[in-house]
């Protein structure tokens, strides 16, 4: 799965960018361990696709 990290003043860049590559919205999980994808600094936040779920028809 991919994942997006974003410190706390990306975080808003990090959305947009995701919504336009994807087309939905992310999933937003706190996650300190990474780096900023911007910027290089701490990350805050992990951004990713949600497991799609199907519909029986």
């Amino acid at each position: 799965m991919e994942y997006t990290y974003s410190c706390l003043e990306d975080y808003d860049m990090a959305i947009d960018d995701f919504i336009l590559e994807h087309e939905t919205f992310p999933i937003i999980e706190k996650d300190e361990e990474h780096l900023c994808a911007y910027c290089s600094s701490k990350s805050a936040y992990r951004l990713s696709l949600g497991k799609l779920v199907e519909k029986d028809q």
